[in-house]
């Protein structure tokens, strides 16, 4: 006990009276002092008065509501201050192993406020003002694996751009968001197209040619 310390708890070790030498206690003894206010003398002993010092600390402790025990204050938890957080990590657990829906619609709430700075509201609103589509393909953004359609945001602003499906928006990852990389993909596109177009009108019209002979 005599290492711990606790916000709000420092001791002060006060002699009573003059400290004859090294390793020697004072006639009257030894005051033992807290922060907080609590106070108490004599010990005719050093060690005894940090003893009692400890005990004070001990009793200061604040007493977890789940496991019934005293607990240094840095292993409470902030979250839930009347619990340690091993007993608030049991209780979140065991909450949202009976109320899954619940737990996934907060941790998808969290996570939308935390990275993107918006509520579930805003971003149904923005998903209806895309009449329910992906904001690239126009299609019906559905996932295979039941994962909401993604929201997509410019990784340089952090502004929210829109909602992708999975593929477009895994596919504009792979691109950077570079505007100059995805113009030369788009050209390469039109490039190659335009060439099996040239090369089907010109086998249609060899084949045309051998129909109808000189």
């Amino acid at each position: 006990m005599g290492g711990r310390t606790i916000a709000g708890h420092e001791r002060k070790a006060t002699p009573l009276s003059p400290v004859p030498g090294p390793r020697q206690s004072p006639k009257d003894g030894w005051a033992m002092s807290c922060t907080c206010g609590w106070v108490a003398q004599p010990f005719a002993r050093r060690s005894d008065a940090e003893k009692a010092y400890s005990a004070h600390l001990l009793g200061a402790l604040p007493i977890c509501q789940g496991c019934n025990t005293k607990k240094p204050t840095r292993e409470m938890s902030k979250s839930a201050p009347h619990k340690c957080k091993a007993c608030a990590r049991s209780a979140i657990k065991a909450w949202a192993e009976a109320n899954p829906s619940e737990w996934e619609r907060s941790r998808w709430k969290s996570h939308l406020k935390r990275q993107y700075g918006i509520t579930p509201e805003r971003y149904n609103e923005i998903l209806a003002t895309q009449g329910g589509l992906c904001a690239i393909c126009l299609k019906y953004p559905e996932d295979p694996r039941g994962f909401r359609p993604h929201l997509d945001h410019d990784h340089a602003t952090g502004q929210v751009r829109g909602i992708l499906c999975g593929p477009c928006n895994k596919g504009l990852g792979m691109f950077g968001d570079d505007l100059a990389v995805l113009r030369s993909a788009l050209a390469y596109l039109e490039k190659h197209s335009k060439e099996v177009a040239n090369e089907s009108a010109i086998d249609q019209a060899a084949m045309g040619a051998s129909d109808h002979p000189s």
